[in-house]
């Protein structure tokens, strides 16, 4: 019965170490990610003010 139990409690700890694994795989996912939304917005937003300020240039000029 004793080995019985152990057996049971070795396969839920793996199982739990398996959720665990994945959690921190898709946590650590996450930064990275974070960071290249981040430069892409930046980047477009950098671009628009550029374009923003030719027309405002432009308009001035006519």
């Amino acid at each position: 019965m004793a080995k019985r139990l152990a057996l049971i409690k070795a396969w839920e700890e793996k199982a739990q170490a398996i959720v665990d694994n994945k959690v921190y795989k898709r946590h650590s996912a996450v930064g990275p990610w974070e960071n290249k939304k981040r430069v892409l917005v930046e980047s477009r937003l950098e671009n628009f003010e550029t374009l923003c300020l030719c027309l405002q240039r432009r308009k001035d000029w006519l």
